[in-house]
Order: C-alpha cells, then structure tokens, then sequence
C-alpha cells in the first residue's frame, strides 16, 4: 500500500438534506471489495487458541511464508511495507493467537521483521475487521476497518460503522481510534492526513447509507437502505476523534467514493441515474459509471459543499477502484466504447485498466487479455503501478508470467505496470496463496503477498524479486 503525504486543507463539511445513496457505485466491476471489507467475516466468536504465526516455512529474508489458523475464518486483508524491510499485516482472525500476540478474536495487526519472525502482534477489539493499512507521513500506522459493535470503539453508531485508527509502528499500541457512522451501514475506503483550523485531522472517502442520527446523514434520495452515498468525512484528533464534519453526495442509486485525488476530489463510482447532486447534465448515463466528485469551492467553507460530477463510461460497468498519487486511478471496466474503451472489454470479460484523471480519462492501460481480470489491491513501488487480483488466461498483457507454485492460467496475480510505456514490467502467479487481497513490495524488492488460503487460514507469502 502507498505511503501517505500531508495536505495542507481547511474544510468544513456537513449532510444535506435529500440524498441518494448505493452499496458501492460499481464496486463490483471495479474487482474486489476484500481490501475495503471482508465483511462477511468479522464479529465471529471463537475458543481455540489457534497456531503460531512464527511457524512456517522458508528461509533467509525473502521467500518465508506465515499463516494464521484458528477454528473459525481468517482473512489477512493487507500489507504495507516500512523501510527498515519489515512489513504490518491486518487483517481478522476467528480466535485469539497468543504466541503472535493476538489475545482476542477479531481485527488484529502483526509486524514481521524481514526473517519473518513477530515482531509484535496487537488485537483491537472484537466483531471488527481491519481492511486498509498505510503509513503517515511521521512513520505511524493509520488503518480503516468495519465495525459491528461497540467491541472497536466506544462510540459505536449503528449497522456498521467506519473504524479508524493511528498507531504506532515501534509497538502496536493504539495513539488515536473513533468510530464514524449513523444509524445504516458506513464504509471507508480512502484516509488521507489533512490540517484544519481546529488541528490536523484524517479526512475519509467511502460510502454512507445512513439517513441521520451520529456523525453522518441524511443521504440523498433512493428509497430506503442499500443505497449509499459518495461519503466524505474529517475527523478531528483534537478531542479524540469525537468531532466528525461530514458531507453526503448522490443521486437516486448507489454511489460510492474509492479513492482521492491530488487537489481532495473523490474518484469512484455510480449506478444510480443523472440526479441529485451527483447529476453530470453532459452525458446519458450508463448503468455504472466511474464517477468523479468534485468540489466546487475548495477548501470547502459551508455545512453543504457544492459539488461537480464526472461520469465517465461506456456500453458496460466501468468502476474505480483505488486511486494513486499523481492523479492514477485502477479499475475495472467492462466497456469497449465511451470514455474508457478498453479493447475486448465485455459484461463477461472484465478488463483492468491504469489511468490518470485529467478532465477525463487519460493515458490509458489496458490490461488486455482473451480471458478477464479483476482487481483486489495497487499500490505505487519503484515507480510502477502493482496490482493484485484475478486474472484469467496467460495472454495479451498476461503473458508469459513468472509461476510460483502449481498455478494454473486462471489464478490470482500480482503484477508490475509501467504506464509510460504501457507494459508489463513483472506478473508473478502464486497459486498457494489462494485469494490474494493485498501486496506490497519491500525497499530491497522483495514482494510480500498477503489473502486466505482454500483453508480459511490467514496467509502471508514472500516472494524474492
């Protein structure tokens, strides 16, 4: 995952009332919710005590593998790399783990040292899971994860909520966490570091289907539930996470932020029709387009923000997935014509895509192949755009991978892009992972690769350049 700078923003946001909302705007074409979810997984009970992370296989500093398996699901959901060639691991876990120090079910965080042995492993609370890791810009930890209960945090909403989290690298030990949500389901996708008047502060994209009560809401028109809001949202460290300035943005479908881009726009995706205040009067909408939030007045000074939307699409589902710095955005999309055009794309054959947001899309790479592909992580290393994710087929863009394991054409990947030139630097297969959900690449190029094994077991795998 990418490291995170400081953005020098004063923004002052609240909901507006009439909404519209969606569960995701397209986070199905735009492949693999896992790094933002693994929501079906979390809240599980447990009494085993499970085995140690510190067993395993390999040696020397790249190619050792680690796994978490307890009696019940385990999901390692992402990866971050730090310069000393150590890496955090997050994910959940269906039970304690006491010689990874993991003391109690659910999200849990472990620092490997670059043998893989535990450096210190940490238990945030029950019916949560940890999705998302990056490191700030002073070398903390900052993580997003879905909550269920007050197990995560004391100010627990309702449904789920948005759990987030700075934490120090050295140790583990939490320096700052809050829950953010109203009385429907909240999910982030995207944290950056911001300055406000008040302090520096965490701002957060993702989605909300709340309609009032808390930090959040009411979303914008659609009816009832399940139809959720581009969510953008600044929580304060000043007193604890306690004051949270939202703004909920939307048409009359599901809606949802993936990403921001440089100047604090929101990338991401729509289903729902040319209303609300996500309506772009320049284009006939497609059923899911990539979508970009824009706001008009910069730094944003009034409880309402008044926005802009961009649709960008074609004759399929087009989706955001992430974005990057520089203004990159990944994702998936299932069109050959309109605004993104990937050749071969279909609603059967899901094409990955790297481009940058200027305006419209530009400098386009198709990872094209006779098959499909699917997305579940990106992240910038040593200049290039890696993805992870499903892919389908060892042609086009694909061919000629490096296999690590008994992979089969059909497998999930991890490669190497270098959208200058449009082409592949590096695809390494690995078929004994299973899914794969997150990557990341160590300062000495060793790619650590992390998901759940056919098993249910937490995996995470090293893989030298």
């Amino acid at each position: 995952m990418r490291a995170l700078s400081v953005s020098l923003v004063v923004f002052v946001v609240g909901c507006s009332n009439g909404g519209g909302g969606g569960t995701g705007g397209g986070t199905g074409t735009a492949g693999g919710s896992a790094t933002a979810g693994g929501t079906g997984t979390a809240g599980g009970t447990g009494t085993a005590g499970g085995t140690s992370t510190a067993g395993g296989t390999g040696t020397g500093s790249c190619g050792w593998e680690r796994s978490l398996q307890t009696a019940l699901q385990d999901i390692a959901e992402d990866v971050v790399a730090l310069p000393d060639q150590s890496v955090v691991v997050v994910g959940f876990i269906g039970s304690g783990v006491p010689d990874a120090g993991l003391t109690s079910p659910g999200g849990f965080a472990i620092r490997f040292d670059p043998q893989g042995t535990v450096m210190w492993g940490h238990s945030y609370g029950p019916n949560l899971s940890i999705n998302r890791v990056e490191t700030a810009a002073n070398g903390d930890l900052l993580m997003l994860g879905v909550a269920r209960s007050d197990g995560g945090c004391t100010n627990f909403h309702g449904a789920t909520d948005v759990w987030v989290a700075r934490v120090n690298a050295a140790d583990g030990q939490e320096q700052f966490k809050t829950c953010v949500g109203g009385d429907d389901d909240e999910e982030a996708f995207d944290v950056r570091e911001v300055m406000l008047p008040s302090g520096p502060a965490l701002h957060l994209t993702g989605q909300t289907d709340s309609h009032d009560d808390g930090d959040i809401g009411p979303k914008h028109g659609g009816g009832g539930f399940d139809s959720p809001d581009v969510m953008s949202a600044f929580v304060s460290y000043a007193d604890g996470g306690r004051t949270v300035t939202a703004s909920c943005h939307g048409t009359n479908g599901p809606d949802t932020g993936r990403g921001f881009l440089e100047n604090g726009d929101i990338a991401g995706s729509t289903i729902g029709d040319n209303t609300g205040d996500l309506a772009d009067s320049g284009v006939t909408p497609y059923f899911n387009d990539v979508l970009i939030t824009r706001f008009r007045s910069p730094p944003c000074a009034a409880q309402t923000c008044a926005v802009d939307a961009v649709r960008i699409g074609g004759d399929g589902n087009d989706g955001i997935f992430t974005s990057l710095p520089g203004n990159l955005v990944v994702g998936t999309t299932r069109s050959s014509d309109g605004g993104i055009q990937c050749p071969g794309a279909s609603q059967v054959r899901p094409t990955a895509f790297v481009a940058v947001v200027d305006g419209g899309i530009d400098q386009l790479v198709c990872l094209t192949n006779t098959g499909s592909a699917t997305v579940n992580d990106a992240f910038l290393a040593d200049g290039k755009v890696w993805l992870a994710g499903w892919g389908w087929r060892d042609d086009g863009f694909f061919a000629n991978p490096t296999v690590v394991g008994s992979a089969a054409p059909s497998d999930y990947y991890v490669i190497a892009v270098d959208a200058v030139n449009r082409s592949m630097v590096r695809r390494v297969v690995k078929a004994n992972v299973g899914v794969i959900n997150g990557a990341a690449v160590r300062p000495d190029g060793c790619l650590v690769v992390v998901g759940t094994g056919s098993s249910g077991t937490a995996r995470i795998t090293t893989i030298a350049p």
